[in-house]
């Protein structure tokens, strides 16, 4: 059931009295849309309160483009469907660096020999010279202003138990750290936003005493906490993480940031470890950051409960060492890892490693339902096993869409659907769609597993066969139909002798060195397909 509401409220930052209108959607499945008459080439955050007398507004969305359709957020409640809403413009900072920033009316600016100020709407604005100060004093509904270089011991900046907390870096800024450890930990708080700030730590721990840390690290359970524009640096494990237990952090936000040169690869338990983005738990929007020369990009690992509803996307992943994408699904509950889109990002895995460091797969998913993975660009990658890999070895994959991906330049195979040897989880019912796979250093594809559908894919100059299928005698059909294979230095279309119940239709097979179709085993039906060499 959705109905609308149309409210006139005042936009702040702008003109004294300029109104506009907004259309609210709610939705009784708990999302609400707010969308708003504004200016083509500014930005916006949207707040909300649920009692104008508190004064309390909590940060909805945001920065939005002016002209934009709006503003998509949950409610938790029945009481969050009363509520009243704002806008406020964004001004970037003056040198147009560091992150955006609306700095209030009558605002001290930092300065050098006080660079930092704490502003809450109802109380005079503070100075400081260090910012551990400022942070002790944090209160709901503060935000904290600074510029300037701050140098820190580990853990010493924290946000706990708070709510609609925002730090700004302005202009030139840096946080950093005098040894290995955490900078930020945000524990058990809400409507928590970090804009602008830059990050560099101290790269691994020699000493091994803590090998696990973040640059902000989440703890407890936290809700909508964003982090946007942000740079990141030598973190050495992890750039943001909710490191520890149950993935309790949800709607989280991490956009248009950068993270370089981050992980270990030298790590005392694991041998490897460190991602610039990871514990990720339910709603977390991952968009629009470049990760580049780390040992992983963005990964999702947890037990014990859901992680769903996860957004992955037009990220920019270059000179990763193992992992660019992946889903470590350790529960070994497939249910738990669902409805997780992925989608137009770049993932390049080219460069040197470090002693120790495997290439692996630059999108892996190891377990998970109903994910999609779409419109990716895995590109000039010689050293990684795989380009997208669907494989069970954690828990079963069912029901997931790889659909409209480029796949070139890889070591290995270009797109990967199995069910692992040896272990007790199924691959079922992936639908393969729309791509584009070529000068892959082994198979094109290789598929098996039942119930998929092959279709429509263009799999060329593989140094091996373009499509090889295994399959397994039981489960439902899969259907290999409509594919352009062509070019390949062995087979165009391989069934293996474990092949059964495949359909093998309509395809174009032409160029391929060895055989057309190859099929050494039976109760496969293969017809209609166009061969020729040229």
């Amino acid at each position: 059931m959705d109905f609308k509401i149309t409210a006139t409220v005042g936009l702040l930052g702008l003109a004294s009295g300029l109104s506009f209108t907004q259309e609210i959607n709610l939705d009784m499945k708990n999302s609400v849309k707010v969308s708003f008459d504004s200016e083509h080439g500014k930005s916006y955050k949207v707040y909300s309160t649920t009692d104008l007398s508190t004064k309390k507004w909590n940060l909805l969305g945001g920065p939005v483009s002016g002209g934009d359709e709006g503003v998509v957020f949950f409610h938790e409640t029945e009481n969050d469907q009363k509520l009243f809403f704002k806008a406020e413009q964004i001004m970037a900072n003056p040198d147009g660096s560091g992150g955006e920033a609306m700095l209030p009316d009558g605002f001290p600016t930092p300065t050098k020999e006080w660079p930092v100020v704490l502003w809450d709407p109802d109380s005079t604005p503070k100075r400081f010279k260090t910012i551990d100060k400022c942070f002790d004093e944090l209160t709901d509904g503060s935000s904290l202003y600074f510029t300037g270089t701050h140098s820190l011991p580990p853990n010493r900046l924290k946000i706990q138990g708070k709510r609609d907390i925002t730090i700004h870096g302005l202009g030139s800024n840096k946080l950093e750290l005098a040894t290995p450890g955490d900078i930020l930990i945000i524990k058990d708080s809400s409507n928590i936003r970090v804009t602008g700030v830059f990050f560099n730590g101290k790269g691994p721990n020699p000493k091994m005493d803590n090998p696990y840390f973040a640059m902000i690290h989440l703890s407890g359970v936290n809700n909508r906490i964003e982090v946007s524009r942000c740079s990141f640096s030598d973190f050495g494990s992890h750039g943001v993480s909710h490191l520890y237990g149950a993935k309790r952090s949800k709607n989280v936000t991490v956009s248009h940031c950068s993270f370089r040169n981050g992980g270990n690869a030298f790590h005392p338990k694991l041998k490897i470890d460190g991602t610039a983005i990871s514990g990720i738990g339910s709603g977390w929007i991952i968009k629009n950051n470049t990760i580049e020369n780390c040992l992983r990009g963005i990964e999702i690992e947890g037990r014990g409960m859901e992680q769903s509803q996860i957004i992955i996307s037009n990220n920019h992943l270059r000179e990763i060492w193992n992992e660019g994408i992946m889903l470590f699904a350790s529960s070994d509950e497939s249910n738990l890892y669902s409805k997780i889109i992925i989608s137009n990002n770049f993932v390049n895995c080219i460069t040197p490693r470090p002693d120790g460091v495997p290439h692996q797969t630059c999108i892996a998913m190891q377990g998970g339902e109903n994910m999609i993975i779409s419109n990716n660009i895995i590109y000039d990658s010689p050293k990684a096993f795989t380009g997208i890999g669907l494989n069970s070895a954690m828990a079963d994959i069912r029901n997931c869409v790889v659909e409209g991906n480029i796949v070139s330049g890889v070591g290995g195979w270009g797109i990967q659907v199995t069910e692992k040897a040896g272990r007790p989880y199924r691959c079922e019912g992936v639908v393969v769609t729309g791509n584009h796979v070529f000068d892959t250093g082994s198979f094109g594809m290789f598929i098996n597993g039942s119930g998929h559908t092959i279709h429509g894919n263009l799999v060329k100059n593989s140094r091996s066969a373009g499509i090889n299928y295994s399959g397994r005698s039981e489960g439902p059909p899969t259907s290999i139909m409509h594919n352009t294979v062509s070019g390949n230095l062995e087979d165009g279309i391989r069934l293996s002798t474990e092949a059964t119940h495949a359909i093998i239709a309509y395809n174009i097979l032409s160029g391929n060195k060895e055989n057309k179709i190859i099929m050494n085993s039976k109760k496969n039906v293969i017809r209609d397909n166009i061969s020729f060499n040229f």
